[in-house]
């Protein structure tokens, strides 16, 4: 279901930015684009979930993601996903889990192919705490699927 929420989202997913191989800023702005992107350069990605009208948003817009955005950029396809644009993807969200989305901003970090969703989080972060939170999350992660049994095996 999950795997079938995050092909949705970048099936809707307007403004999409990530790295290439020189570390470029690329827009995508089509399903082919994004599905061949996340494979070709085989990152995991970041959806940020934001509103125009939403002040806390805004402000971790500048303050948080766009100094962040140079490195994010070199290991990380990010989606910036407006929920007023993009109420279908929010929907989906919802209906996996009517945590998500329930205040903004909110943001997830998704595997390599956006098979799993490595953290979620809500609201404004400031550049260390945000940096502090997702190492901390993605560490989890890794931990987890150390522990897991790999297919066949």
């Amino acid at each position: 279901m999950l795997r079938t929420l995050l092909m949705f989202l970048l099936l809707t997913m307007s403004s999409l930015t990530m790295a290439a191989d020189q570390h470029k800023p690329l827009v995508l702005n089509s399903y082919k684009d994004a599905y061949n992107a996340i494979h070709k350069y085989s990152v995991p990605g970041i959806i940020i979930f934001h509103a125009d009208c939403c002040d806390p948003c805004q402000r971790m817009k500048k303050d948080t993601w766009a100094p962040l955005m140079p490195g994010l950029r070199k290991n990380y396809i990010v989606y910036f996903l407006n929920v007023d644009e993009e109420k279908d993807a929010v929907a989906q969200w919802k209906k996996q889990d009517a945590r998500f989305v329930a205040s903004l901003p909110a943001y997830a970090f998704v595997s390599q192919g956006g098979s799993e969703l490595i953290a979620y989080g809500q609201g404004y972060r400031n550049k260390t705490d945000l940096v502090k939170w997702a190492k901390d999350k993605v560490a989890a992660w890794n931990a987890r699927q150390k522990t897991q049994p790999k297919p066949g095996s």
